[in-house]
């Protein structure tokens, strides 16, 4: 894809309404952040006092220091939420993703358009293994059923050339398996259903399209593209459903529901979504998404029933730029909050709250979270 009027429309949508799943242009913070300079001093991360559950011991935070000259250490961090930081192989975090043993994989954006995948021994935090092989940066890491690790990136190719790549990772790999075809320029988010098919987002120009492989397929066996526009990130809830974070030609943001094995949208959710930057499931089917607001619509998380277009409720207190949302399995709700001012937070609300139990403070920008 030439960097041209196509290109120009992405830039123009991620500055205005790209979530954190969006590829290319750092959108885990860069689109969402302002000039470190306008920042207070970076304040050490620290918990209210308040008993953590195993659970949230586990949970990461990645913080990219991109565009501060006062981080330390300078090539950001990882932080499990009890306070321990793992450095090693770090360089400008900006996905995660955890194995089922438990295995931390962390995407650096190293240079603009290269980077590799660290991964860390589950409990000891030791660096295990560096994935390499795939092209430019990743925004975006999945596993499927069978543990394969799918590596979602694109790069620039050549003076003035955008292209997306999807790489795969068999168990225990530091080089790709083999490569998916049909991949556009600006690939989002991907989820896998039920029998492990993946539905990859993807964006040339408007429409975009969802591309769906079988399990070990290189090559599509199928496409969905009606009512898309600009598709960031896919995730798959109960009944075989599948929820669209989209962007809308001409600005802002939607979310769709489709059958997973449909090719229209069954319901266009816009009530309650504002500049949406991640979505996120309960265990109950409840869809959670994080708007980071404009205008005088202020940051916030909407919470959805399954099968409803409108908000059962708002959480706003403890919400400021939310960035990254993640459930741990206590049910506990973790928000990750990058105000252009103000402090970087991870704000913790228990089941059905909506105000925070627990605020952390961060050294640096949070750009993504995982929980095992």
């Amino acid at each position: 894809m030439r960097i041209t009027c196509a290109c120009l429309m992405f830039c123009a949508l991620v500055a205005c309404s790209a979530p954190a799943t969006a590829p290319l242009m750092a959108p885990q913070s860069a689109p969402l952040t302002a000039s470190q300079s306008e920042r207070p001093a970076p304040e050490p991360m620290i918990a209210l006092p308040q008993t953590l559950s195993p659970a949230a011991n586990q949970v990461f935070i990645a913080e990219s220091c991109a565009e501060s000259s006062s981080c330390s250490p300078t090539e950001g961090l990882v932080y499990r939420l009890d306070g321990r930081p793992i450095t090693d192989g770090i360089a400008n975090p900006v996905a995660m993703a955890v194995d089922t043993s438990g295995n931390l994989y962390v995407s650096n954006a190293v240079t603009a358009n290269a980077g590799n995948v660290t991964v860390y021994a589950a409990h000891s935090g030791r660096l295990i293994r560096v994935l390499t092989g795939y092209r430019g940066d990743s925004y975006a890491l999945a596993f499927s059923p069978d543990g394969d690790l799918y590596v979602v990136s694109d790069y620039i190719d050549g003076c003035c050339e955008i292209a997306g790549s999807v790489a795969v990772y068999a168990p225990g790999q530091a080089l790709p398996a083999r490569r998916l075809s049909d991949v556009a320029s600006f690939p989002g988010r991907p989820a896998f259903d039920a029998s492990g098919d993946l539905y990859q987002p993807n964006f040339d120009t408007f429409p975009g399209y969802i591309s769906v492989y079988a399990p070990g397929a290189r090559a599509p066996y199928r496409t969905i593209n009606k009512g898309l526009g600009f598709p960031l990130a896919l995730m798959f809830g109960t009944h075989e459903q599948f929820y669209v974070l989209n962007g809308v030609f001409g600005g802002g943001t939607d979310i769709l529901v489709y059958r997973h094995d449909g090719d229209s949208p069954l319901m266009t959710i816009t009530a309650g979504v504002s500049n949406a930057s991640a979505i996120a499931l309960d265990s109950s089917g409840e869809l959670y998404v994080a708007n980071r607001g404009q205008g005088s619509v202020p940051s916030s998380v909407s919470v959805y029933a399954p099968g409803a277009s409108e908000p059962t409720r708002t959480i706003k207190t403890g919400i400021h730029v939310p960035v990254a949302l993640a459930f741990d399995t206590a049910g506990n709700l973790y928000v990750a909050n990058a105000p252009p001012k103000g402090a970087n937070t991870v704000t913790v609300y228990a089941p059905g709250a909506e105000a925070p139990e627990k605020v952390y403070r961060l050294e640096a920008v949070p750009t993504a979270l995982a929980v095992p």
